[in-house]
């Protein structure tokens, strides 16, 4: 081989040595920016993020800030209508001050046993629930009942008495306003308010019913006793005794507005165990003109006059979807 043989030979060598070695550092550099590229596009998602998030913040902040609003604008109208003065909040109890309700609830509300006894009625509809809570629990003889059929209870009263009774009881109440008790509370089996809703003003009632339903779990209960306007017993006696009754409520408009929330089954019950004693009596006799249509009249004037003094409703709240 010539000389000019020898200097083209190590010429295409030093060249393939210079490729190899540009060849390696493409490579070094080709992986450098692949590495910056993964690094920039882990950026923008990240950014994206960032700013998909702050766009539902603001989203979140505006409808805040206008449910806020709203909120604001109905206490203003509340409070230039008046409207909070009927409300059974804790400083209130306007009815209250001139009486012990305590001693005045045990004179004629009657003995702790007697109400407890009278609660029997409702086992059918605690068996196999196991979280309850009492509205306007009282003496807590509801709260008493549950326990003793195994129920984890909560009650509420506006009186601090008759919550200081039931505490030293082993009963577990608060002292409060029942809305925004049932506000704060989970989900339960079951609610039970007794001689309740007949000292509250109509709008209360149905907030606190809202409330009811949405604090039962499917297939909850709501128990519901009030004193009975279909009776004209208790205008002779039981409603009027106590001067902190704002008026008598149907049980058909207490249906017609369960239905109307959403509980699906409504059941209205009369206990006996309210009824006065007194009745007219049924004629008895042979060869009495329309006998039978004489007597049904005077069942019904029966009930019209010595009917039971109290109505129980019993709602459902069932899972139709």
């Amino acid at each position: 081989m010539d000389n000019y043989g020898v200097e083209v030979k190590d010429n295409l060598e030093t060249l393939d040595d210079r490729i190899n070695e540009n060849k390696t550092e493409l490579t070094t550099q080709l992986e450098k920016f692949e590495s910056y590229f993964e690094d920039i596009q882990r950026r923008l998602v990240a950014l994206e993020k960032a700013s998909a998030e702050k766009d539902i913040a603001i989203i979140k902040n505006r409808e805040n800030c206008h449910i806020l609003r709203e909120r604001l604008e109905a206490i203003s109208n509340k409070l230039e209508k008046g409207a909070f003065a009927s409300d059974t909040s804790v400083d209130k109890g306007k009815d209250y001050k001139e009486i012990d309700y305590f001693e005045f609830e045990n004179q004629f509300r009657g003995s702790r046993e007697e109400i407890k006894q009278r609660f029997q009625i409702y086992l059918p509809y605690l068996e196999g629930k196991k979280t309850a809570l009492d509205l306007g629990c009282g003496r807590g003889e509801f709260l008493e009942v549950a326990r003793e059929n195994g129920i984890l209870a909560k009650g509420v009263d506006i009186l601090g008495d008759f919550v200081e009774y039931c505490n030293n009881c082993g009963l577990h109440v608060e002292h409060g306003d029942i809305i925004r008790f049932l506000e704060k509370a989970e989900q339960v089996d079951v609610i039970f308010a007794g001689q309740v809703i007949e000292h509250l003003e109509v709008e209360y009632i149905l907030n606190m019913c809202k409330l009811v339903y949405e604090r039962l779990v499917d297939g909850g209960v709501f128990i519901l006793e009030t004193p009975n306007p279909t009776t004209l017993a208790i205008y002779t006696n039981a409603f009027y005794i106590d001067p902190s009754h704002k008026k008598p409520v149907h049980p058909m408009f207490i249906q017609y507005c369960l239905s109307k929330i959403g509980f699906s089954k409504i059941e209205i019950r009369f206990p006996e165990s309210t009824r006065p004693d007194c009745r007219v009596p049924l004629l008895k006799g042979d060869g009495i003109l329309n006998l039978n249509e004489f007597n049904e009249s005077i069942q019904v004037l029966n009930d019209l006059l010595y009917g039971s003094q109290d109505y129980i409703i019993i709602a459902t709240k069932v899972n139709v979807s």
